[in-house]
């Protein structure tokens, strides 16, 4: 069925669309073949010793993976597969434990030429709702200090993640101007500094550089294509 190996969940995480590759990761899902991928973790924000924000490097890992299904979240696609060689995790009726990955992160996946029997009981939507609050939990490593307009922050949690939007509204250190300032978790500097395009002037990046550069160049190349004749 086709529900077993592909599920939808349309609220969102985050909303900047990422182009799927790695379709041989895709066919895997349906053929049942076990796949040697690598697999780029992203690169981004960290905390620093003082608090500050520093940049973390891309780095790639090999894996031995058996695709169980794949899963689009809010635009960004993911597959859920069991990891050979990793500690035992809840998979229904033994076997490998079982994680996510971004499929955009995928960047080769060779068949091994074995395959491999899903496990019994499992079944993808229920482990996708099972796993969700943490997998998003994981995927802010990140995080960027903000100037926010009342109106910024009122629409912060339509932009990002939700509740990564609410702690941070929660947080809020109000200013004289009526401008507040928020420390947000988020996925990376790509992405977020695509959600944040769409508060306009009612957003100012502190930290890191690397975002508010992003935004900025962003924001000038929009208004280039734009500007009247």
């Amino acid at each position: 069925m086709v529900a077993q190996r592909v599920h939808v969940d349309a609220p969102g995480w985050f909303h900047t669309p990422h182009e799927v590759t790695a379709l041989s990761t895709v066919a895997a899902v349906w053929s049942r073949q076990v796949l040697h991928v690598r697999y780029r973790r992203g690169a981004g924000g960290r905390r620093t010793a003082a608090g500050g924000v520093g940049e973390r490097r891309a780095t790639e890992v090999q894996r031995t993976v058996e695709p169980l299904g794949l899963v689009l979240k809010a635009g960004v696609w993911y597959v859920v597969a069991g990891v050979s060689g990793k500690a035992p995790g809840p998979v229904p009726g033994g076997g490998v434990p079982v994680r996510t990955y971004r499929l955009d992160r995928v960047v080769d996946a060779t068949p091994s030429g074995a395959t491999f029997d899903r496990p019994a009981g499992f079944v993808l939507a229920e482990h996708w709702a099972q796993g969700g609050r943490r997998f998003e939990g994981s995927l802010l490593r990140a995080s960027v200090r903000l100037r926010l307009s009342p109106g910024g922050l009122r629409r912060l949690p339509q932009v990002t993640d939700i509740e990564a939007a609410h702690r941070a509204v929660d947080a809020a250190e109000l200013q004289d101007d009526g401008w507040s300032l928020v420390t947000l978790e988020t996925e990376g500097d790509r992405v977020i500094a695509g959600q944040l395009l769409s508060l306009g002037p009612e957003v100012e990046v502190l930290e890191p550089t690397a975002v508010r550069e992003r935004l900025a160049e962003t924001a000038r190349r929009v208004a280039e294509l734009n500007a009247g004749t």
